[in-house]
């Protein structure tokens, strides 16, 4: 066993002592299949519970989860979201880069360009449908002045496909029309890394 491996291993089984008279177990099982402890703490709870079926290993798991949730939304809601990419992306990443489906997250900066609020939007297997009319009522009503919308690809592969673009500016038309800007689509996918849809003129 490689010694990142087994430290990642030992880290895992000190965890859940407290929770469980077998962390051993628990940890191999979790780790099972090359996981690490990074996709282990971003996993969605209901895929943790077919690996251990310990529901107290899953709630203590869960609880860290939100714990590191909180920290990093303090690092993305607490400052200016445009100056502040990497750690944007470093939250889109925890919170969808390694689902299993695709998930729509947006983004709504105010004024003074902190996040005045954000949707979740849930797609199928391999898309997801942006719903227009949600993301242009939110922003009107949460007073944003602009938009950043955000999804995973599960394959890991963040290149942005046709249908990517193609919504992407119907999108950023029908927010003009009420002079909301679309600052960007940023894609992430199981820590491999982003695309700017702005930085590749995409917009």
């Amino acid at each position: 066993m490689p010694t990142e491996v087994r430290r990642e291993r030992a880290l895992l089984v000190e965890i859940l002592a407290p929770v469980t008279d077998r962390p051993e177990v628990a940890a191999d099982a979790l780790l099972a299949s090359n996981r690490d402890l990074g996709w282990i703490v971003t996993a969605d709870s209901r895929v943790l519970a077919m690996l251990c079926r310990d529901r107290a290993v899953v709630a203590h798991l869960e609880r860290i989860r939100a714990l590191l949730a909180l920290s990093l939304r303090h690092q993305v809601f607490d400052r200016p979201l445009i100056d502040n990419i990497p750690k944007v992306v470093d939250y889109l990443n925890f919170e969808i880069g390694r689902r299993a489906d695709e998930r729509l997250v947006v983004l709504f900066p105010d004024a003074k360009g902190k996040v005045a609020d954000e949707l979740y939007l849930d797609g199928g297997a391999d898309t997801v449908v942006v719903c227009t009319r949600s993301i242009l009522l939110r922003a009107l009503l949460t007073g944003a002045v602009g938009v950043v919308l955000a999804h995973n690809h599960p394959s890991g592969d963040h290149t942005p496909s046709k249908a990517d673009i193609a919504v992407t500016r119907e999108l950023a038309r029908a927010l003009r029309a009420v002079d909301v800007r679309l600052h960007d689509h940023l894609i992430v996918g199981n820590g491999t890394g982003y695309t700017s849809m702005r930085e590749r003129n995409l917009l």
